[in-house]
């Protein structure tokens, strides 16, 4: 039988005799990408955005180095700007894109999701390690919609004194940088950072779980960020869900970090950044060339 008519090319793609997808799969195809910088993005700026992170996995150019029609298909933001829908062109990539949920566009967190009517993706995914392994997706576990809204307030953190001109890819950055010390993280389960909301002198810090938020508040205790010795607490209305975490690890790299006994080498270097076009990205981060930091695109961040 013809490749073409039922698996597809060499990348298993449901495409036609035309080398297109079936428009009868379209749906399970598409994801909603929501929480757009209005005005800024358009439709190349998001199929960049998916190619520059498709580009980093060995897994899609060994499985769509010879694909027919493009990866995207449509992406074209909605008149008002805040959102599109994203068509891919086939359900292993879309079931690969969600995992970009959170990551930073234009400085603000892109949020995906399935069009409504439509469950999670259930096709695989290709291998995210090497994003997950620089610290690129922010949100851990096999399903990207885990982050639960009732459970917010449990993983957020208000850090305050910020020094006037506070980034808060910066503040991402310094803090994924000190998670990363504890000898319980795994790169393999992505930043434990998922967003920082910066007000002015404050800001507030989602992280992936409630016992990483945990595990933060006692090690970002005494942390100077650019000159300025951190306060770091629980959010107003925070409720303790009663669930003990051992947080004595993160105690012991604070003390050791206050005694000014941790190695250089304990800091790794973190590729988290904003994606911005790539003339904007060089014009924010001149030193990184191409729009990259250490060979990968610029990613993660938070609101502005």
């Amino acid at each position: 039988a013809d490749r073409a008519a039922g698996g597809g090319a060499a990348g298993g793609l449901p495409v036609t005799h035309g080398g297109m997808p079936n428009a009868a799969t379209k749906k399970a195809r598409e994801l909603y990408a929501g929480n757009l910088a209005v005005g800024v993005v358009t439709e190349a700026i998001l199929k960049d955005f998916f190619m520059q992170l498709f580009n980093q996995l060995p897994t899609y150019h060994a499985r769509y180095g010879q694909m027919r029609c493009p990866a995207i298909l449509r992406a074209q933001p909605h008149p008002d700007g805040k959102f599109a829908f994203v068509e891919f062109a086939d359900e292993t990539l879309c079931a690969t894109a969600i995992r970009f949920n959170r990551i930073s566009l234009c400085g603000r967190p892109i949020l995906l999701q399935p069009p409504t009517g439509m469950g999670p993706p259930t096709a695989e995914p290709l291998d995210l390690t090497p994003l997950l392994q620089a610290g690129v997706i922010v949100v851990p576990g096999s399903n990207p919609m885990s982050l639960s809204p009732s459970t917010k307030k449990q993983r957020d953190l208000y850090v305050g004194n910020l020094p006037d001109g506070t980034d808060a890819m910066d503040l991402q950055m310094q803090v994924s940088a000190q998670m990363r010390l504890l000898p319980e993280h795994d790169p393999n389960q992505g930043n434990p950072v998922v967003a920082v909301n910066l007000s002015g002198k404050f800001a507030f810090v989602e992280f992936c779980t409630i016992e990483m938020a945990t595990k933060a508040l006692a090690l970002l205790q005494g942390f100077v960020f650019n000159g300025r010795r951190l306060k770091v607490q629980r959010p107003t209305g925070y409720q303790d869900p009663g669930v003990p975490v051992d947080v004595s690890a993160a105690e012991a790299v604070a003390q050791a970090r206050e005694r000014g006994t941790l190695p250089a080498t304990a800091y790794p270097q973190n590729a988290v950044a904003s994606y911005y076009p790539q003339q904007q990205q060089q014009q924010q981060h001149p030193g990184y060339p191409g729009g990259s930091t250490g060979g990968y695109p610029g990613y993660g961040g938070g609101e502005p």
